[in-house]
């Protein structure tokens, strides 16, 4: 499923009007058909029904009148308001809003003082096109939408919504259902934007494929990952799925390097090592029993030391995959054994917690890590504030990929994947059951497993995304959304991989964002 920025959008307006020929008035009168078949779902049997469509004065308006016939025609009592003089209505607005007239519909300029008594509420106020705060009088349109009682369909997404980002700066909807046109916008995924966008559906408008030949990003879906996941031979054995080295572990920080060693052999690689500090070795063991462990030197405190990068590279030669981090702990003796280890290790690395703050970037193996920050790690890496990785968490993965030539895994709701030059993929997972210590862990076990099995980095970060965020929500219907543990997550990746691999047929995309693992 594709996912557009404004630009993108607009450039595949232009295009499809410029260059192939489709007149906007017709992707207008798509769209709003499309509009009219989710006001139904949304509340059916609206015959007889008032409905409400305020208006803006751009294009998103333009849809929000060509909705209007099409529900009038159902039998729908429908009224228009307009959030603005028609006189300022765009070229192909103007000719839906004089096709209304020649229906017999009238309009009023002047916003009432409520809506109360509509069956529907529809925000047809500001699309892609708006960024910022909402300004007069889309500002007071969005404040009328949003104190209404009954269901809101909003047309591309909430008025007030960035379209880019999800961020909110004023006034704006809070939709019962968002229907958006030929892509979806990246406003809708990223909080807090998605959390007002209700149920969201992506409504073709017959935007010709080669309109949107420049948009890179996309969600992923349970067909692009069952494809990704590595095939089970019937005469396989242990050593057909790759080994995994974690290396990890520190005094007091032990349980983040046992989490990924499981999590490694629940995603399916065949032998686990974890490498921890010597003096570790026996306490990994106690809570291990299908990985096997081996000791690196260590110092007094604990900590894995310097010079033992050649015992973990000679460990490492055996491996298919390496993940790096879990646990290490802070300090000169880590931070040294990571960036010798990180440039010399000949298998790809998952860099992950503790790592991430060591490794170096424009290292000389690119493509070949995968970082894993949080949002905190990543504005530590990019030396800059959360809220600023917040703000936009696609530009800040790409930056990331860009400065360390590494794949990125962003974390978070709606977690984004990505390397230099290649795509971005958003994770449609948000469930807060992941909102615990110790699976950003299990992530990184899951995505060492895949490397080990052989998927390329990117498709490796890509899938062991996904299926931690099906292991999560199968977790979730399971236990709740809160108090679930690391470990439950990782258990759960046996189901969701089978879970994957029988999904036969894509789910309609849509979903709920007060229940974004639908």
């Amino acid at each position: 499923v594709l996912v557009a920025t404004a630009r993108e959008m607009r450039e595949g307006d232009r295009r499809a009007t410029g260059e192939l020929g489709i007149p906007g008035a017709l992707l207008m009168e798509n769209a709003g058909y499309q509009a009219a078949r989710a006001a139904r779902e949304l509340v059916p049997g609206l015959s007889g029904r008032a409905v409400a469509i305020v208006c803006g004065t751009g294009n998103n308006g333009g849809d929000g009148l060509v909705l209007a016939r099409h529900l009038a025609d159902l039998g729908a009592q429908v009224t228009v308001y307009l959030a603005g003089a028609a006189e300022r209505l765009s070229r192909d607005a103007r000719t839906m809003l004089a096709a209304w007239r020649g229906r017999g519909g009238t309009w009023v300029e002047d916003l009432p003082r409520d809506l109360e008594g509509y069956a529907l509420v529809v925000d047809a106020v500001v699309g892609t096109g708006s960024s910022g705060a909402l300004r007069s009088p889309a500002k007071e349109a969005a404040e009328l939408i949003s104190r209404v009682d009954c269901p809101v369909l909003a047309l591309d997404l909430p008025s007030g919504v960035d379209a880019d980002t999800g961020a909110v700066s004023g006034p704006a909807v809070r939709a019962s259902m968002t229907v958006t046109f030929a892509a979806l916008k990246p406003g809708l995924l990223f909080f807090p934007g998605a959390g007002l966008a209700g149920r969201v559906v992506v409504a073709g408008i017959s935007l010709p494929p080669g309109a949107l030949a420049g948009v890179t990003t996309q969600v992923v879906t349970a067909t692009q990952a069952r494809e990704l996941l590595p095939p089970r031979r019937p005469d396989a054995h242990k050593g057909s799925h790759g080994r995994v080295l974690v290396i990890g572990g520190s005094p007091g920080l032990t349980g983040a390097a046992a989490l990924a060693a499981t999590a490694a052999l629940r995603a399916g690689a065949g032998l686990v090592t974890l490498a921890t500090p010597a003096r570790l070795q026996e306490l990994m063991a106690g809570k291990l029993t299908e990985a096997m462990t081996c000791p690196l030197p260590d110092t007094a405190e604990g900590m894995v030391c310097a010079t033992a990068v050649t015992a973990a590279l000679e460990r490492g030669r055996g491996a298919s995959a390496v993940v790096l981090g879990p646990g290490l702990g802070q300090g000169a003796g880590p931070r040294e054994f990571v960036r010798a280890f990180s440039r010399r290790c000949p298998v790809p690395v998952v860099v992950d917690a503790d790592a991430l703050a060591m490794v170096e970037p424009e290292g000389e193996r690119e493509g070949q890590l995968i970082l894993t920050p949080h949002p905190g790690e990543a504005a530590r890496l990019l030396q800059c504030g959360v809220a600023e990785i917040g703000a936009d968490r696609l530009a800040a993965a790409r930056r990331l990929a860009a400065r360390y030539r590494a794949v990125v895994v962003l974390k978070g709701a709606r977690t984004v994947v990505t390397a230099p030059g290649r795509g971005a993929f958003i994770d449609p997972a948000a469930d807060p059951a992941l909102a615990a210590g110790g699976t950003g862990d299990v992530l990184a076990g899951a995505i060492g497993a895949l490397l080990a099995q052989g998927c390329p980095p990117l498709e490796a970060a890509v899938a062991g995304v996904y299926l931690h965020g099906v292991a999560g929500g199968l977790a979730s219907q399971e236990l709740g959304d809160a108090g679930i543990l690391a470990g439950e997550v990782a258990a759960a990746l046996p189901r969701a991989r089978r879970a994957v691999l029988d999904a036969r047929r894509e789910r309609p995309w849509l979903w709920d964002s007060a229940c974004p693992t639908g």
